[in-house]
């Protein structure tokens, strides 16, 4: 097997979630799993429209969720193979779709 699952906090998903932050995100979880629930900007379009135009996109994958009663972009980083580039696109496509 050639790649590595991170079951438990991943740095990739600590790197989303630094990026996001910059861009005016807010994190609306704080798990020790590799699981980010992200609360997009003031103004934005919608969660479901947000991941419909990123999954549309073709860039990145993202789902919605909802969390303690808040809809959020659920991202999860668990995939070994995962590198900066893949977190810079995936930040880059949230917030182009946002």
């Amino acid at each position: 097997m050639s790649g590595r699952c991170h079951h438990g906090s991943s740095p990739d998903v600590e790197r989303i979630r630094a990026r996001l932050l910059t861009h005016g995100w807010s994190v609306a979880n704080d798990s020790p799993l590799a699981v980010l629930c992200a609360v997009p900007p003031p103004g934005h379009p919608g969660v479901g429209e947000i991941v419909r135009r990123v999954r549309a996109s073709g860039r990145a994958w993202a789902a919605c969720a909802t969390f303690e009663g808040r809809e959020v972009v659920r991202v999860c980083a668990t995939h070994g193979e995962t590198s900066l580039a893949d977190v810079d696109e995936l930040v880059a496509a949230l917030t182009t779709a946002a």
